[in-house]
């Protein structure tokens, strides 16, 4: 597997737990303590998610 498919499955395995993590937000039975968790992780991800796909960025401009 290559740098780019590495970086590309990883990127997405994120995004897919974004989305996740979001629509457990909706549910109601949801605890304060466990949305502020959840909230936390999604932007922890989302910064993971930026700085891979600036990685499979640069990549790109150096293939």
């Amino acid at each position: 597997m290559t740098k780019r498919e590495t970086l590309e499955k990883e990127i997405d395995a994120l995004d897919r737990m974004i989305r996740s993590n979001k629509a457990s937000l909706r549910l109601k039975t949801l605890s304060a303590s466990d949305r502020t968790l959840l909230e936390m992780q999604i932007k922890t991800r989302g910064r993971a998610v930026t700085a891979l796909r600036q990685q499979l960025e640069d990549l790109s401009g150096t293939a």
